[in-house]
């Protein structure tokens, strides 16, 4: 699941894989030094199916880890807002590696890519990280699922940045211009709760009438 949703924990996954697998050894071994016939059998059958499962589980998981569309957004140093990612033909090209796609995010937190936006049911692993002066790269943590709790303790949490609510939809302009996105929230726990200002998707595309009716 870690293939296609950000914040979820694998660890506790692979430990009951682990688990499984040794217990299920486990009782085939002693199973199989058992007097009775048709204990050995029960024992053989009960242990060697749950190996099997777990095994058909692990290679089901890993197939959706290796076919996930890997996406990387790189946003400016100390970048807090929302971020959007506009799909449309006019935009620009993003860059592209066998492993992943790539995508930098401007300052003003309007990305407008060539990149069709992902299909319905498309597993995907999602990335964040700041771009630090000389070109190194800072990792946004996902701040997992679930809403952020408006607690005081949280509204003076500035300590570290996290990338929360990925969305993506679709929507037009009191114009009729028709659009694609996907968008992130970045920044502090006490900025996401804050009284912020979001951008005005619907201003943007009537500043820039050319990324109307050119959706993918």
């Amino acid at each position: 699941m870690a293939a296609m949703a950000a914040g979820i924990t694998t660890w506790p996954l692979l430990v009951a894989f682990v688990l499984i697998v040794i217990v299920s050894s486990t009782g085939m071994a002693v199973s199989s030094r058992h007097p009775s016939l048709g204990l050995r059998r029960l024992g053989f059958a009960t242990h060697g199916t749950a190996a099997c499962l777990c095994l058909i589980l692990a290679a089901i998981i890993g197939w959706s880890w290796l076919h996930a569309f890997r996406r990387r957004f790189l946003l400016p140093s100390g970048f807090q807002g929302e971020a959007y990612i506009l799909h449309s033909m006019a935009g620009t090209a993003p860059e592209k590696s066998w492993w992943r796609t790539t995508y930098r995010v401007p300052a003003d937190g309007i990305l407008v890519t060539t990149d069709p936006a992902l299909v319905g049911g498309q597993s995907f692993n999602d990335e964040f990280d700041y771009v630090e002066r000389g070109g190194r790269l800072h990792e946004i943590p996902d701040a997992g699922p679930g809403t952020l709790p408006d607690t005081p303790e949280n509204r003076n949490d500035n300590t570290r940045t996290y990338s929360y609510f990925l969305r993506s939809g679709s929507g037009s302009t009191s114009d009729g211009c028709a659009y694609e996105l996907d968008e992130i929230t970045i920044g502090t726990k006490a900025f996401v709760l804050s009284k912020r200002r979001e951008i005005g998707i619907d201003a943007y595309l009537a500043q820039h009438p050319e990324f109307c009716g050119s959706r993918k």
